[in-house]
């Protein structure tokens, strides 16, 4: 437990939790930190997803990426397609890069009751792009977004997001 007073211990303690992607519960002035995490290098937990990167063509990883969240319970409410809204929009050429909104209803539906601003942090964003010669996937890291509404009754449902977040990645080969 880290006990701070004033404002200028708490930004210096939050800034230190951040830069070691600490999950954090906040009580009345005391931070318990649950876990501190890894830095790691270009796959993997990165600061704020889970990320892969795969020596295969993009249209192949959005259609696995696809299956992997079905198979993991999860339902695609939308996909934007961000190089052809650059295009449109701005008239720039951009590597293509997906964003898949994904959400599983059983999770989401109780976690509203309990929260009901959460949907400013729904649904799960999942990318897919490409990136010096690779194609990469990442999705959100449900626990660390969540963390930020500093309710408690929400971890259970972030981990196991989490979890399920995970598994579609490492499935997709």
């Amino acid at each position: 437990m880290v006990r701070y007073h004033g404002d200028e211990n708490r930004n210096r303690i939050a800034d230190i939790l951040f830069d070691s992607q600490a999950r954090r519960i906040t009580r009345f002035g005391l931070w318990t930190i649950e876990e501190l995490r890894p830095r790691t290098a270009a796959e993997g937990l990165h600061r704020y997803g889970y990320r892969r990167l795969l020596d295969l063509p993009f249209d192949d990883v959005v259609e696995k990426t696809r299956a992997a969240l079905a198979a993991e319970g999860f339902g695609i409410l939308t996909e934007i397609d961000l190089a052809g809204k650059f295009k449109e929009k701005l008239g720039v050429d951009h590597e293509p890069y997906l964003i898949i909104e994904a959400c599983d209803p059983r999770i989401a539906f109780p976690a509203l009751q309990e929260e009901s601003d959460l949907g400013l942090l729904l649904p799960c964003n999942v990318v897919v792009y490409r990136k010096e010669g690779k194609t990469v996937v990442s999705a959100i890291d449900a626990e660390r977004m969540l963390s930020i509404t500093e309710n408690p009754a929400l971890a259970e449902s972030a981990s196991e997001v989490n979890a399920r977040l995970q598994r579609a990645l490492k499935s997709i080969a």
